[in-house]
């Protein structure tokens, strides 16, 4: 009998949507992110679109050396906005709320 061949799955995935480059786009500064990192340990990121809590617990402790115990994700929709009789949108855009596990702290920021 003929053996047949078996492919086996290439375990890393090469959509354009895992792309580290895409991922983490910049930090998120505000005043409740800077009270968010002195007292809860969390650090908020402007994320891509399609970047999942997995993926960004990934290239966070990938990028930043540290170990992570919790990701939260939220999409912030569009607003309109009006500055006199010009009228236009903000842009849309995905945020990821990131905890770190007690006594890790992001140095690089």
């Amino acid at each position: 009998m003929a053996e047949k061949k078996v492919k086996k799955a290439n375990s890393q995935i090469t959509t354009p949507w895992h792309d580290s480059r895409i991922i983490l786009t910049q930090p998120h500064l505000t005043e409740k992110a800077t009270r968010l990192e002195a007292k809860e340990r969390t650090y908020i990121f402007k994320v891509g679109d399609t970047a999942t809590k997995i993926d960004i617990a990934n290239e966070v402790a990938a990028k930043f050396n540290v170990k992570v115990e919790a990701v939260r994700s939220v999409r912030i929709p569009a607003r309109a906005k009006r500055v006199g009789k010009s009228s236009g949108w903000t842009s849309a855009f995905k945020k990821a709320y990131v905890k770190l596990k007690k006594g890790e702290k992001l140095e690089a920021r």
